[in-house]
């Protein structure tokens, strides 16, 4: 097993690969990048290569830059220094449809209105593959890949239950099946 150490500040993140299933080409591909808040980097000069097939973790304590690292592979973050490639691509060059349909991330806090039903929210995963903002997200195709997708894991049985009305672990699950909707190519929770 692969273990890069990092040194942000005082703490330490160890990043973990193992190798999975192959799923075409992909590749993140970080190099030499530096992140942080208000002129004071949390992450400094990380070089890291996931190729496809990988399994990455990412484990530190509360603080050493594990989100941080995530919201920047994800463009979320813009880094003072460095580049995050996926796929050979420059992440800030990519428009966030691209990102989306190549990588999917279950936040840790998802802001969505309680009154969506569990299934409205994992339809919301489509959207990446919608043509345009005025096409309907209920074509069949999409209708069966969210509809699949909650069978998968196992959340079909809350399809008409607000997202009030179900357990925090239900969101998380909901949550993660909306993300399964994008059929991103790299998948990241």
């Amino acid at each position: 097993m692969n273990k890069l150490k990092i040194k942000p500040l005082f703490f330490k993140i160890i990043i973990s690969k193992i190798k999975c299933r192959k799923m075409d080409t992909n590749e993140v591909k970080i190099e030499n990048l530096c992140v942080g808040y208000k002129n004071i980097n949390i992450l400094n000069d990380i070089n890291f290569l996931a190729g496809s097939g990988e399994v990455v973790g990412i484990i530190g304590p509360n603080g050493a830059g594990k989100s941080t690292l995530l919201k920047t592979i994800t463009a979320v973050l813009r880094p003072t220094k460095g580049i995050v490639y996926l796929n050979e691509k420059d992440v800030r060059k990519m428009d966030r449809k691209e990102i989306a349909r190549t990588m999917a991330v279950v936040p840790q806090h998802t802001l969505i209105s309680p009154m969506f039903t569990v299934y409205d929210m994992v339809s919301m995963g489509r959207y990446p593959h919608i043509k345009n903002r005025f096409s309907p997200f209920d074509s069949a195709r999409d209708i069966k890949i969210t509809e699949d997708s909650m069978k998968m894991v196992g959340v079909e049985h809350l399809s008409e239950k607000t997202l009030d009305a179900v357990s925090g672990g239900g969101k998380t699950d909901g949550s993660y099946c909306s993300r399964t909707c994008t059929r991103a190519e790299n998948f990241n929770t």
